[in-house]
């Protein structure tokens, strides 16, 4: 534990000044949208950048873990470390992903706030009620989301520098991950197009009411107010997730020289 907690102390340290840049590019980003929405006397446009701003949270967190890898590239610090691949691994993934939830409960609070006092008139909800369940599962979608493509992150990253142990390849890493990365998702995409694929992963499917359709005026609906989640597919997700992970770990275990 005591390894551990030396990795996620140091990670935090060289993650802290791209966390607060990040911070003062949302802070300009919300000051643009403030600055619009009172250039057009609109108040909602302003949930426009807000909305931009939550989905840049997809590849937020994958961004702040790939610059933890970026340092531990320059440092070689896991050839000579004695802790295993997965503690590694796992101290750069927690730590990103704290920063990154910190990230989203600022940008949830600047919502809330903006909905309460501004914009609650233009969203059709009955009651003029905050759609706090809805935002919970924004929120869910988001850090799965961004969950899925860090580990995504950490696979290739593996498998980008365990390639060097194969000259021949050194000059056509990018080129081969890439490629391979575009022909699993085509793949992926054809499987999931068959009936049988479509009718299993629909199988158990949840159905989540939502009370409100959103719009800028009264009657202008953008979301219908139903949301499914199919389980199956979920936890195939899940498990391809710690799938990656796993691989991951593996390749670091080698102890190729990043």
């Amino acid at each position: 534990m005591g390894k551990f907690q030396g990795l996620v102390r140091k990670d935090f340290l060289l993650l802290r000044g791209a966390f607060f840049t990040w911070m003062i590019i949302l802070f300009i980003l919300f000051m643009m949208g403030v600055a619009l929405a009172n250039y057009n006397d609109s108040m909602p446009l302003l949930l426009g950048v807000i909305a931009f701003i939550y989905f840049t949270h997809v590849v937020l967190l994958p961004g702040f873990l790939y610059i933890l890898l970026r340092e531990e590239e320059k440092s070689q610090y896991w050839l000579h470390s004695t802790s295993s691949s997965i503690t590694l691994l796992l101290s750069k993934l927690l730590v990103s992903l704290i920063y990154f939830l910190v990230s989203l409960f600022i940008i949830d609070v600047i919502a809330l706030v903006h909905m309460k006092f501004f914009s609650i008139q233009y969203l059709d909800i009955p009651g003029n009620v905050i759609p706090y369940r809805e935002g919970f599962f924004l929120n869910g979608t988001l850090i799965f989301a961004g969950i899925y493509f860090s580990c995504w992150c950490l696979f290739l990253w593996t498998v980008y520098h365990s390639l060097t142990q194969f000259p021949w390849m050194k000059k056509m890493r990018w080129f081969i991950i890439l490629s391979g990365y575009i022909l699993f998702q085509y793949v992926v995409e054809k499987i999931n197009q068959l009936d049988v694929v479509q009718n299993l992963l629909h199988y158990w499917v949840i159905d989540v009411k939502m009370d409100y359709n959103i719009g800028f005026t009264r009657g202008t609906n953008y979301l219908e107010g139903r949301l499914e989640i199919p389980m199956i597919d979920l936890f195939i997700s899940i498990g391809f997730i710690v799938l990656l992970f796993y691989l991951a770990s593996k390749l670091l275990d080698r102890k190729v020289e990043v």
